[in-house]
């Protein structure tokens, strides 16, 4: 049973890829998290398996909480779902602690494929 922290300040988006996961993970426990500084006290509260963070969030983006979460030794493994393509943003996200950076646009078996890549202790990238 998993335990997963959805990050995402669009509450319609945190519904759909929580119906999403529990088609294929259904004992899961879902926390959510509408901003950064949200996120990391859930984080911090909750100790989620998995957290998976937008970018794009008010407050504090999903970048600053992802390398908060590592500062404060949070043991959830990060990933980083997102819109953004750019390689240089990619790049603060996997300095900042992140495990996996997945786009918004891809398919849910690959997020579940990122799923099981971080579990196993590995990077994972779209």
């Amino acid at each position: 049973m998993a335990k997963i922290l959805i990050a995402d300040d669009h509450p319609i988006f945190r519904k759909g890829l929580k119906d999403v996961i529990l088609n294929k993970l259904p004992n899961s426990i879902f926390y959510e998290a509408a901003n950064g500084q949200e996120a990391l006290a859930v984080a911090v509260n909750e100790k989620p398996d998995l957290i998976v963070l937008d970018i794009d969030m008010p407050v504090e983006d999903g970048i600053k909480a992802c390398q908060k979460m590592i500062e404060l030794g949070v043991k959830g493994k990060i990933i980083i779902l997102t819109m953004h393509k750019n390689e240089g943003i990619y790049s603060m996200a996997m300095k900042a602690g992140a495990m996996g950076y997945v786009l918004k646009d891809n398919t849910a078996q690959e997020l579940f494929d990122c799923f099981n890549e971080v579990e196993a202790g590995r990077k994972y990238v779209s």
